[in-house]
Parts: C-alpha cells; structure tokens; sequence
C-alpha cells in the first residue's frame, strides 16, 4: 500500500532526496516554497537526523542525499523503523482472545490513540491485530488493568499492594517493592523485594501476573526495605532460575548435567539453561553428535518437566535426584501406555548411553 502525500515539507525533502541527489531547485519544486523557506527546513533536517541527511558540491551546486529510514512525520519525529516497534508493541499488547480489529486494552489502546493522533492511522490501516501477535499458547493470560497498575508502579517507582493465590490455592495481601516485569515462556512475572516473608527466607519473590487481583500502588514501602535495591539481584535471579520461575534461596540451587542427542540439539543451543552454564561438544563417553551441557540452576522442578519433554533424546546425568524422577517418570508412562503385545513393548523401550538414565 502506498504511503499517502506528507504535507510536513521536511519529510517531503527527506522523500525526494532519498530517491537520488537533489539540487535546491529540485527541493523548491518538491516542496512548493521559497529558497529561504528551503534552507530553513534544511537546516532543521540536518539537526533533526545528521547521520541521514548529507551533502556535497558538485558542478558548482549542492546535491542533497538521504540515507536510512525514510521519516513519516518529523514532530514527533517518527520514522519506518519506530512506526514498526510502534505496530509490533500494540500487535503484542493486543488481547490475544479478541479476534475483532479493535485496539480496547489499556495499552494497545494508548498505542493505537498515539498513531490515530500522530495521523497514522492510514500508514497501517491495513494492518489488522493478527498481523503481529504473541502465540501464548497454554498460558494463563494477566487482567490488562493488572500490567497496566504495574507498569505504572515501575516507571513512577512507587509500591505496590495486591492480593495473591499461590500453587497450593491460598489466597492473601501482598505488600511490595516492584523491580521487573519478565515475560517468561508467554507469562508476566513480577520480581519484587516483599517484606512479609518467613524468618530465613529470601526477600525476592516472583509473582505471577495471572494470579494477582486487586492491584493498587502505595507510596508507603513495605517493612524493611532497604534503602537501595541493585539491578544485580534480579539478574542473579533469572541467571540462575530454569524458566526463570525458581528462587534464589542457596539451598535450592543445583548443579544439572544433560547429555544432548542430535535430534535436540537444535532446540537447546544457544540459549542460556542457568548460571555458569558450559557446554562440552565433543564428550568421549558419548556417541558422535551428542553433546553435555552443565548449568546451575535453582529452578529444578521447572528443569525436570523441560528435560521430560525431550523424552530419550536428552538424558539427565545429575543431580541424582533428577535422575530418579526421570526413570520413575519413564516408568509410569510405560505401565500405563499398556503395549498390546511383546513386539509394541519392545519398541516402546527407551534406549540409552551407557551411564545415563531416561
């Protein structure tokens, strides 16, 4: 779809130079004004984007270039590159169970009123919600007003009280300083400093989006707050967190060794598993192509229905722990497939290296 005629000269100018070098007469024409108006919003395009707009002589007359992305209005400058992060941020804030045009949520809505009021509506009249979205597939979606509380309470730093049903089904006020919003596998997570906690344990938790309700801030601190709260405690967190949804008490940390087949290789490379992570690649006491990947972590319950899910193409060597949950878990899933005869058991066995378990 074409772009419609601009009508703000300097995007005009940056159109007509980005098609090839331009004289001041060819920019006059363009733009329907004076030379002195010219040389003005010349002189406000080079201030605006230096790197962009360039010029040199050549015959006696200055031609002008445009490199880079073209602006499509240039108060606020907005160029092809920000109308993308633009469409992209309202396409993954937008309600992934709405399948109608309409932007309603606090956020994809704040991002669609922005574009209607920078008149850009038309740039991307064609794209519709499901152009660009977020596949959230099994994840449990947050309330919009719930992010949208949350979001506020970071950028304005302020606390944060809501209420919280934890896995076991209980339900209660929660008192906390807000660090990070983390999307984790499709799911908002809140990292937060939370003063009402058991004596020994940590003071960093992570909260669940999709179980929080009633959300309101508060300028008063929870009990005990420190008076500075490092970046460096968050990413000590998710570092060492498999799924990032663990906890960084000592005692929960774990050191996880996987052997890697071939066939998942491909899923597990290049992505950070936990703490001190290091991969082997050529492991003597492995058939050719396997690799060993080892990582700290303190998340294992999340790392042992992970690693499940690779069935016998990835293999735990450690903890031991780990290792007999597998085998248990291999086990019932045999017993309760119920082979019809030898033949099917036989082929429903799984095989391993020598030394390492299902």
């Amino acid at each position: 779809m074409a772009a419609p005629a601009s009508t703000d000269p300097l995007v005009t100018i940056a159109q007509a130079c980005a098609t090839g070098a331009q004289t001041l007469h060819d920019l006059q024409r363009a733009c329907g004004c004076g030379e002195r108006r010219l040389r003005d919003h010349l002189r406000e395009l080079e201030r605006l984007a230096p790197d962009r707009l360039s010029h040199q002589t050549c015959d006696r007359r200055l031609h002008y270039r445009w490199t880079g992305p073209l602006p499509l209005r240039t108060d606020p400058w907005i160029d092809e590159h920000t109308l993308a992060a633009l469409v992209l941020a309202r396409g993954l804030l937008h309600n992934a169970g709405d399948t109608t045009d309409s932007f309603a949520g606090p956020l994809d809505g704040a991002i669609d009123r922005l574009l209607t009021d920078c008149d850009l509506a038309q740039q991307i009249v064609h794209i519709s919600p499901d152009t660009v979205q977020e596949r959230r597939f099994a994840a449990c979606p947050e309330c919009p007003q719930t992010l949208t509380v949350l979001l506020d309470a970071l950028l304005h730093q302020r606390h944060l009280r809501f209420d919280y049903t934890n896995l076991r089904g209980n339900r209660g006020p929660v008192h906390t300083a807000p660090l990070r919003l983390v999307l984790i596998a499709g799911e908002w997570h809140l990292i937060a400093w939370t003063g009402d906690v058991p004596p020994g344990s940590d003071h960093l938790r992570q909260y669940r989006l999709a179980r929080i309700t009633h959300a309101r801030t508060s300028a008063e601190a929870p009990v005990g707050r420190p008076d500075h709260l490092s970046a460096s405690i968050v990413d000590d967190k998710l570092a060492e967190a498999f799924g990032a949804t663990g906890d960084r008490d000592p005692r929960a940390r774990q050191r996880v060794v996987l052997a890697i087949s071939p066939q998942a290789w491909p899923h597990l490379r290049d992505r950070t598993w936990g703490g001190n992570q290091h991969w082997d690649h050529t492991p003597a006491d492995l058939p050719p192509g396997w690799h060993r990947l080892a990582f700290v972590t303190s998340g294992l319950p999340e790392a042992r229905f992970r690693i499940l899910g690779f069935g016998a193409t990835v293999i735990a060597e450690q903890p031991p722990e780990l290792v007999t949950w597998l085998r248990e878990q291999a086990r019932q899933i045999l017993e309760q497939t119920k082979p019809a005869n030898a033949a099917t058991r036989q082929s429903a066995a799984i095989q391993v290296p020598a030394g390492g378990e299902a």
